[in-house]
């Protein structure tokens, strides 16, 4: 680094009976100054041997010094010996030059070690080894000899190091960010320094009331519970305590909060109800704060709401009937709450919901329980559901799977139907397939009215009708009154009707048909 001189010359006017020198010593109160300080350099003098009884006329300073790295603030004289009056006390800062002469006070001889003169500087800029010299040959003319013998010797240098302050830079976040509350945020900063390693220098974050003792280093993580602005500071320091500092502002956002079930507006089948909250921005140290159905939605009084500070980090949340849930319209107010219960207000929330537990209704057309003929087809006879909230319902859902009408027995028809609210009502047609047994008062008709042919049979078997004769149902029983099976009745043209018998076990049955509104038979043998 470039060196600074600073350059004094000073003069002395003595008598002395014989020749001796005078030595000249510059000292500083502060060896090593940061910029801005301000330090002292002091001309001190000490007479050499054998020349206590030397007397001092007067004398000469003049200092050169670099005014881009000083600036001098004053310079004061030894008043007990010497005085001076301006133009002789001439401080430059524009050309670095100050010029003092004063005449002497006091000619009663020099001993021991004195000030001559003191000048304050003041450190502008950062500069390593600086030096304040003491040369001759700085004064082109001097009448202040002896005998051609300058009575001063050359001083030791003086070295002054100018420490500059190291500067330091907020690399991120950047300044007026906008930042989640209660989120690590990692703040970073980069420091540099003429003089120190970088590595050596020190940074540390302010305020202490957010970054407590988590505030030393280029890098610290950091969360905010305070939401708004905040302006944080970083400072750094050098090995010789010289500091620079560098703010920016950061906005904390607020806290947010989304109930995102139930829906609003949502119609529920149940009162115990399971709440899902998704919050943004909120810390494992806040909570929520709950009121049902309360007096005034918009002002919850601490007595209507119930807090779940005991379930750090939980967002999922059932309550029911002993939490003030009811069957209807229900509104529940929820809200983020800080360590000692202080509210978010703008994280209010307003929820609406229904709570519908009935069950629609569902009537059955026709007859429950229904009875079918075997071997006739099903026909459904349909049903009607309605809702005390919905009004009629037009879906509704039968299943008549199970339902046999080949085979004698009791069946089930299941009907259901589903309110908005998802309540089902579900109800049950019994279905009894039976087949007829033969009355006792039934008679036989002679052959020449119904023909039966052939008799006995394998395979077909033909029944003649006789004209004109109005036949309303035929079928075989066996001969002890067994249902076995129905035909269709004869067409009206020819009056015939053919049955299969082929896979018939062999033995007497007995074909029944209504005729005329009179039940006949007529037995036939299969072979």
């Amino acid at each position: 680094m470039k060196n600074i001189f600073i350059m004094a010359v000073c003069f002395f006017a003595m008598l002395h009976k014989s020749q001796a020198q005078i030595n000249i010593t510059i000292e500083s109160s502060n060896p090593i100054v940061n910029v801005n300080d301000t330090f002292e350099v002091s001309f001190k003098t000490s007479p050499t041997v054998g020349s206590e009884n030397m007397l001092v006329d007067g004398y000469q300073l003049v200092v050169n010094f670099d005014p881009n790295v000083f600036e001098a603030v004053s310079v004061n004289s030894n008043a007990t010996i010497f005085d001076f009056t301006p133009p002789s006390n001439v401080i430059d800062n524009d050309l670095g030059i100050i010029e003092q002469a004063g005449q002497a006070l006091s000619n009663n001889g020099m001993s021991g070690v004195f000030e001559l003169a003191k000048v304050v500087f003041r450190a502008k800029k950062g500069n390593l080894n600086s030096t304040i010299t003491l040369t001759d040959g700085v004064v082109a003319e001097t009448e202040l000899v002896f005998e051609g013998t300058p009575l001063y010797d050359v001083s030791t240098p003086l070295t002054i190091s100018t420490n500059g302050a190291p500067s330091i830079a907020i690399t991120s976040p950047s300044t007026n960010s906008n930042l989640e509350r209660a989120t690590d945020i990692t703040f970073t900063a980069t420091a540099t320094d003429l003089e120190d390693e970088n590595s050596t220098l020190t940074v540390t974050w302010s305020p202490e009331a957010i970054f407590d003792t988590n505030n030393t280093g280029n890098v610290v993580t950091i969360k905010f519970l305070q939401p708004g602005t905040h302006i944080i500071t970083a400072t750094v320091t050098d090995s010789n305590n010289a500091t620079n500092s560098t703010s920016i502002i950061v906005n904390i956002e607020n806290p947010e909060l989304t109930i995102i079930a139930p829906l609003q507006n949502s119609v529920l089948n149940s009162k115990d109800v399971t709440f899902e909250l998704q919050p943004v921005g909120m810390d494992i140290s806040d909570h929520f704060h709950f009121a049902i159905n309360p007096a005034d939605p918009n002002n919850v009084s601490p007595e209507e709401r119930f807090n779940t500070s005991g379930t750090p980090g939980q967002t999922t949340f059932t309550y029911g009937e002993a939490e003030n849930i009811k069957e209807g319209t229900n509104t529940v107010v929820v809200t983020i709450a800080a360590q000692f219960h202080n509210e978010f207000q703008n994280t209010k929330t307003i929820l609406t919901f229904i709570v519908d537990s009935t069950q629609p209704e569902i009537t059955l057309n026709g007859a429950n329980p229904l009875r079918v003929l075997v071997n006739n087809p099903y026909v459904e006879l349909g049903a009607t559901a309605t809702d005390s909230r919905d009004g009629v319902i037009n879906d509704i859902t039968i299943d008549a799977s199970q339902v046999d009408t080949s085979q004698e027995g009791t069946y089930s028809v299941f009907y259901s139907a589903t309110d908005i609210a998802g309540n089902t009502k579900m109800i049950t047609r019994t279905v009894e397939v039976f087949a007829p047994t033969l009355s006792i008062n039934a008679h036989d008709i002679s052959a020449a009215e119904v023909a039966l042919y052939p008799n006995p049979s394998s395979s077909q078997v033909f029944v003649k009708f006789p004209k004109n004769s109005r036949v309303s149902r035929t079928g075989i029983y066996t001969i002890d009154g067994r249902y076995i099976q129905i035909f269709e009745k004869p067409s009206t043209q020819d009056q015939l009707l053919q049955m299969n018998v082929s896979s018939y076990a062999k033995g007497m049955y007995l074909f029944v048909a209504e005729i005329n509104g009179q039940t006949v038979f007529k037995r036939f043998t299969v072979k």
